[in-house]
């Protein structure tokens, strides 16, 4: 008689290890997003029709906004009406939902018909895109406001006659820095 069963034998050990690790590492690489992803530039798959929609850059991650509210399209043509090379239109704000419709490598997105732009916010909704997209339910419990301070328009589109494939040519690209 065998005083070791099958899955008790000494011998098996190893192999019982290695397995286990295995199964964990591939749990964990199904579970969780590939963090080095997050914040790269990607290509949109999908186009808002109406509005302006922008890439912006905050502390070397990108992310879209879709801008459909009054305020932030008076304050987006206002901004391109002068000199857009030479200023910023601000720092994009406003709550945020759990879509990510237009904000493609997020979970979330500005709510489009909120987004507004400032010089100044309150501290507590900075953050950069990947750190909210971390705990993006939490982010939208509280504070709900997010307002990436370190963001800069990189390439700007006016989809007032969009066709949900495409915005056409930008009307604002970057210059270099």
């Amino acid at each position: 008689m065998d005083r070791n069963p099958p899955g008790r034998n000494p011998r098996n050990r190893p192999f019982l290890i290695a397995a286990s690790a295995c199964c964990l590492f591939l749990l964990l690489a199904t579970a969780c997003p590939d963090r080095d992803l997050c914040g790269i530039r990607r290509t949109p798959e999908a186009w808002p029709v109406g509005g302006y929609y922008a890439l912006f850059e905050a502390a070397g991650e990108y992310f879209y906004v879709w801008i459909r509210s009054v305020e932030g399209i008076a304050r987006i043509e206002e901004w391109l009406a002068g000199n857009p090379q030479a200023e910023p239109p601000g720092i994009p704000g406003g709550p945020i939902e759990l879509d990510p419709t237009f904000n493609p490598g997020y979970s979330y997105r500005l709510q489009p018909d909120s987004v507004s732009f400032g010089e100044m916010w309150i501290e507590v909704c900075d953050a950069r895109p990947c750190y909210v997209e971390e705990d993006p339910e939490g982010w939208y419990a509280n504070p709900n406001t997010w307002c990436p301070w370190a963001a800069r328009v990189q390439v700007l589109w006016d989809c007032s006659n969009g066709t949900g494939s495409s915005c056409g040519a930008p009307v604002f690209v970057a210059g270099p820095e």
